[in-house]
């Protein structure tokens, strides 16, 4: 996507990841959204108010189903 809309790029990184385990992960993030807790970030995000349109590509687990078993 970067290469056709010629985009700049950003890697927003965390202080603590993400587990590789899938249902880790889930768990982390239904707690995290339960708890309304954001991960906190490793990195200092830009100022960002350049950007007519800004694309996010990635995991979004604060959508995930607070139901699924662990």
């Amino acid at each position: 996507m970067a290469r056709e809309t010629d985009a700049d790029i950003l890697e927003i990184t965390l202080r603590n990841p993400y587990p590789a385990n899938y249902r880790k992960t889930l768990n982390r993030a239904n707690c995290e959204r339960i708890q309304n807790d954001s991960p906190e970030l490793e990195m200092q995000l830009p100022d960002l108010s350049q950007y007519d349109t800004i694309y996010y590509l990635g995991n979004d687990f604060k959508s995930t189903n607070e139901g699924i078993p662990t």
